[in-house]
């Protein structure tokens, strides 16, 4: 954004108008700054997006086998999360079918 030479653009033409010229060049002068101040912080909006959108992308790829987490969060041995579907069968034998069970030992050997 390129900086006002007057106060023209800005200030409403009745204001304007009653200005002496001292006052127009300080409210050109405050109008210069603010603008100035308003171009470093833009810049500095632009740079801190950029390090959001790195930082977000690093965070998609870290897991905890790359990343330093407590171990109590996540075990070691812990089998993945699978986002599968549930078939709607019911878990164990199909209705119908023989069992296999293993006999039971007798009292006297344990």
């Amino acid at each position: 954004m390129s900086t006002p030479t007057s106060s023209h653009q800005l200030v409403p033409a009745e204001f304007d108008a009653e200005m002496t010229p001292a006052v127009r060049a300080l409210v050109n002068a405050l109008i210069a700054g603010l603008q100035f101040q308003i171009n470093i912080l833009q810049s500095q909006i632009v740079d801190l997006n950029a390090k959001i959108s790195d930082l977000e992308s690093q965070i998609k790829r870290l897991t905890p086998q790359n990343f330093s987490i407590p171990p109590s969060c996540v075990h070691p041995h812990a089998k993945a999360v699978k986002n599968k579907p549930k078939s709607g069968k019911s878990r164990g034998g199909r209705k119908g079918h023989p069992s296999h069970q293993r006999a039971l030992v007798p009292d006297w050997l344990t």
